[in-house]
């Protein structure tokens, strides 16, 4: 996940940083001639895109370059499901100390390597934020749990479809149904199966399955 991540931002920089250079080239012939009226104004707005494409490349860049860091420094030390916010600095800063000394001894090899990416300690957890790689912890201040990117939609799609099955039982006669029966119902606001949702249902014990001649019953649970 984060791989992709990192293989996404530094593709969109790449982009942006392209479309930023064909704007310029396209600008340069045009400021050779007198500048007047709706000329003006058009030179204006693609100086203002390509003003917007820099930014554009250079935000992808270091969200790009704090996923790395996040990667390469914050996982293999951290085995606990948080992380305070002065650990988590000081590890993104010590790889950022790294990186500069290890590309200033490059420099000094006579080898090229690329600029280093300089990122805030607020970038760097607005990054990260923005990622879904970390989240505040609201119990705990200045106290960051880790996350999984885009588990919050596989969450909701849970809780979504869990709600809906357990309705759609208790409005029945005998609070039961026939588990073919439930596998056709179109559960609004999940991506996941109806299978997927009867087994959870089975595993918090709010349901129970039973095998009969006719095929597989879920009946929910009446709670004394």
């Amino acid at each position: 996940v984060l791989d992709s991540l990192i293989a996404k931002h530094q593709q969109l920089a790449v982009q942006q940083q392209q479309q930023q250079q064909s704007q310029q080239q396209q600008q340069q012939p045009a400021q050779q001639l007198p500048r007047q009226g709706s000329k003006r104004l058009r030179e204006d707005e693609q100086s203002e895109d390509a003003d917007n494409n820099s930014k554009g490349s250079a935000e992808h860049a270091a969200i790009a370059h704090c996923v790395q860091l996040f990667r390469d420094r914050v996982m293999p030390t951290c085995c606990e499901a948080h992380i305070t916010r002065q650990q988590l600095l000081h590890l993104m800063k010590t790889s950022r100390q790294c990186q500069n000394r290890n590309a200033a001894a490059a420099a000094g090899a006579g080898n090229t390597v690329a600029a280093p990416v300089t990122v805030s300690a607020q970038d760097m957890q607005r990054h990260l934020l923005a990622c879904d790689l970390v989240c505040r912890d609201r119990h705990v201040p200045d106290t960051y749990m880790f996350c999984v990117p885009g588990a919050s939609a596989v969450v909701k799609s849970v809780l979504a479809g869990r709600q809906q099955l357990m309705q759609l039982l208790s409005r029945k006669m005998y609070q039961e149904a026939f588990e073919k029966e439930l596998c056709c119902v179109r559960l609004r606001g999940s991506c996941l199966t109806p299978t997927f949702h009867i087994r959870d249902l089975q595993g918090r014990g709010l349901v129970t399955c039973i095998d009969t001649t006719a095929g597989r019953l879920v009946r929910l649970v009446r709670r004394k």
